[in-house]
């Protein structure tokens, strides 16, 4: 997993933790103060990848200050879904980065 994305200039920690929340049933949660993004560990990948991107979107909507979406967890929800799928060939979440490469 990768351990810090920059996010608009401002670089995030990423962290595995035990558990967020077992009560809501939370699997990630993004902290914009503390510039940090935590991902339960329990999950299985496609799953733990969904999340981070899901996180990484309430970063950039909060850097935007696009507030009336980034509350709106179903639209959020959405949209990082999208991007999940449509990204997820070309993103290894251990770390590793794969490459696009034009079609000739």
């Amino acid at each position: 997993m990768i351990e810090k994305i920059d996010i608009l200039g401002v670089t995030y920690a990423i962290s595995l933790v035990p558990a967020i929340s077992r009560e809501k049933y939370t699997i990630g949660q993004c902290d914009y103060a503390n510039q940090s993004i935590d991902l339960d560990m329990a999950p299985p990948p496609d799953l733990m990848g969904a999340t981070l991107f899901h996180e990484v979107l309430h970063a950039v909507l909060e850097g935007v200050g696009e507030d009336c979406v980034n509350s709106d967890e179903g639209s959020v929800q959405r949209i990082a879904r999208g991007l999940y799928q449509a990204l997820k060939p070309y993103v290894d979440f251990s770390g590793k980065e794969k490459r696009l490469t034009a079609k000739r």
